[in-house]
């Protein structure tokens, strides 16, 4: 990344590379946006949802 004068920033999404495949290209950081709040939230509510229904969780 020396072609860029500083620190690259990534933002992950569907078709960005792995993890270690940045690392190798010198990625200095991946950030993950809203994606890993909207994961929880999505998993919370369907936690939430089996409660309520008096189901169990496993």
């Amino acid at each position: 990344m020396s072609e860029v004068g500083g620190p690259v920033n990534v933002l992950s999404a569907p078709g960005v590379p792995p993890l270690g495949r940045l690392a190798e290209l010198g990625v200095a950081r991946v950030s993950f946006g809203s994606g890993l709040h909207q994961a929880t939230q999505a998993y919370t509510k369907g936690l939430l949802e089996v409660v309520v229904e008096g189901r169990g969780l496993y």
